[in-house]
């Protein structure tokens, strides 16, 4: 078989393999197929599979780069997604936590009561006033930054008179809005009780208001969980206040605070005498 013949059938064996070329040089193509063995294999060989064209090594980092910057964005949107739904969460707590019932019975589960525990607690000062109320500090291990102070009656009787109440001082730790201001914190805080207090006996606005008074025969500091530390009870022998304390009550009183105390002795002052 001529070797130049070969040439030009391998030539047009690619348009013959379309179903391009024409009718003329089908028939001739065949025609040299049936004898030449070399051009046959040739033509088989143009239907096999061409392999795969293999990226180069620089287009499989730019792929790679454009994944990695792509799952980056979906990462930061998801955070950002979360720190949002954390804060909105967070908002949504501190309210319903201080403003409503249910607050309340929150802010008495062991996560999220602040109370600083009885343990931590222990009375520095005990004195009776010439006017017969109770000059008392307590001194915290834990800092605080919230005092309160009720007289504890029974809910039945909170509209009556009552002469053996429990009056309860308690010290918090900063609450949420807290940490993000710059309030201080203290580690002692002195009370002036009265051991009473006066409240409006009405149920509604429709009936007559009238005044009653809760005695207080105890005082008692609760902490985390609602544990109690008795301080004083009716009956408990307590020394007179020296004239150092009487002095640095009046001063608290005129408003006009002694200046041989520094700012971190507190006194809350709660007086409901007439």
């Amino acid at each position: 078989m001529n070797k130049a013949d070969c040439d030009i059938i391998k030539d047009l064996l690619p348009l013959y393999e379309d179903n391009i070329c024409s009718e003329k040089s089908k028939d001739l193509i065949e025609e040299h197929l049936i004898e030449c063995e070399d051009c046959r294999e040739y033509l088989d060989s143009l239907h096999e599979e061409l392999p795969p064209i293999e990226p180069s090594s620089e287009d499989a980092v730019i792929d790679e780069t454009r994944f990695i910057k792509r799952i980056q964005r979906k990462i930061a949107r998801q955070k950002l997604l979360a720190c949002g739904i954390l804060l909105l969460t967070v908002l949504a707590f501190c309210t319903i936590r201080d403003n409503t019932l249910i607050g309340e019975g929150i802010q008495k589960l062991p996560l999220f009561d602040k109370r600083i525990a009885v343990d931590y607690i222990e009375p520095t000062q005990l004195y009776r006033l010439k006017d017969g109320r109770i000059f008392c500090t307590l001194k915290s291990e834990k800092p605080f930054s919230i005092s309160s102070y009720w007289i504890d009656v029974s809910p039945k009787y909170y509209d009556q008179p009552c002469d053996d109440g429990k009056t309860i001082l308690s010290l918090e730790r900063s609450r949420w809005e807290e940490f993000w201001s710059s309030s201080a914190s203290f580690t002692e805080m002195s009370y002036v009780l009265p051991l009473k207090e006066e409240v409006d006996s009405a149920a509604s606005i429709d009936e007559e208001n009238q005044t009653v008074i809760h005695y207080s025969t105890s005082i008692y500091y609760e902490g985390k969980r609602g544990e109690r530390k008795l301080i004083w009870k009716e009956g408990q022998k307590i020394k007179d206040a020296p004239l150092s304390v009487e002095k640095r009550v009046a001063a608290e009183e005129s408003g006009k605070p002694n200046e041989d105390y520094g700012p971190e002795e507190n006194v809350l002052i709660f007086d409901f005498r007439e």
